[in-house]
């Protein structure tokens, strides 16, 4: 099943203190995509309207165990420390930015993917 969650202001400040999401993230299925974006970006809205179909997919190909959580960072009190994050420290300046997480470890990273490519990308790592 996809299932899609909100990233806290705990799991922001445990990344920012430890260059990583925490456990209850990275661990909350076998499969995670952790996407990190601003709310004006033309290639994230289109990215949560096919989020959404396959959250309400009946397609059993489609309901894997996979946990999806989201920030849009733009306008949170944390944005500048938040950027500093993710374009010095994990090397992405282009919005969004998904992590991919396989049993809590970080196996690899894209931006904007179609719907079909971001499950082959968690199913088959590529």
């Amino acid at each position: 099943m996809v299932h899609r969650s909100t990233l806290s202001e705990h799991h922001v400040a445990h990344a920012l203190e430890y260059q990583e999401f925490p456990g209850e993230v990275i661990h909350s299925a076998p499969l995670v995509a952790v996407i990190l974006t601003q709310s004006w970006c033309p290639q994230w809205k289109a990215m949560r309207a096919w989020l959404g179909k396959l959250e309400e997919s009946r397609d059993p190909a489609d309901k894997q165990n996979i946990a999806v959580w989201e920030l849009e960072y733009d306008n949170k009190p944390f944005f500048s420390q938040f950027l500093q994050l993710k374009e010095k420290v994990w090397r992405n300046r282009l919005v969004p930015y998904v992590r991919y997480y396989r049993a809590g470890t970080l196996f690899d990273s894209t931006n904007y993917l179609s719907a079909d490519r971001f499950l082959a990308k968690l199913r088959q790592g590529g």
